[in-house]
């Protein structure tokens, strides 16, 4: 699992980059490489990358509390991507907020501060529709978020790909 923690971080840093300035060839090139590797990495796993996306979203239950100007709240993260988070409230800011974002890690009983902008509004992980909740873009993350953020999805994947293995 360490292997992929470190993939993910790789192409993470890459994917951001992507998306807020742009990528040189070479990069470009390497972003794909990594993509074609996690998405190797999930359909062992039995999962279909979907090819909407980005990334591959991890189902999870993480409680946050996130601050915009003036509103402050807490809420449930339930689904994580390199990119961002999907956070479940019955009160959504509006598209193009820009938040702070404490993410609480319920094994360590520490926190990931990240900043993000919301980019959807009531549309799910899987482009659901009435999802009552928000889609937040990180942004501005530094490296060492971006390690937290690293080692929070690979902790969240093996812990998805334990409960797959169960049975019922």
């Amino acid at each position: 699992m360490r292997d992929v923690a470190r993939v993910f971080r790789e192409y993470a840093r890459l994917d951001l980059r992507r998306q807020d300035r742009g990528l040189s060839i070479r990069e470009l090139e390497r972003w794909s490489a990594l993509k074609q590797r996690l998405d190797g990495e999930f359909r062992r796993r039995g999962e279909a990358p979907d090819p909407r996306r980005s990334s591959k979203r991890v189902e999870t239950r993480l409680n946050c509390t996130y601050a915009s100007g003036d509103a402050l709240a807490a809420a449930v993260i339930t689904n994580l991507a390199t990119a961002g988070v999907f956070i479940r409230t019955k009160s959504p800011l509006p598209i193009g907020s820009r938040l702070q974002l404490r993410i609480g890690l319920a094994d360590s009983g520490t926190e990931i501060e990240v900043r993000g902008v919301v980019v959807s509004n009531n549309v799910g992980p899987r482009f659901e529709h009435g999802a009552r909740g928000m889609g937040v873009r990180f942004t501005r993350v530094s490296q060492q978020e971006l390690e937290q953020i690293g080692a929070l999805y690979a902790h969240e994947l093996a812990g998805a790909s334990e409960l797959e293995g169960r049975d019922p």
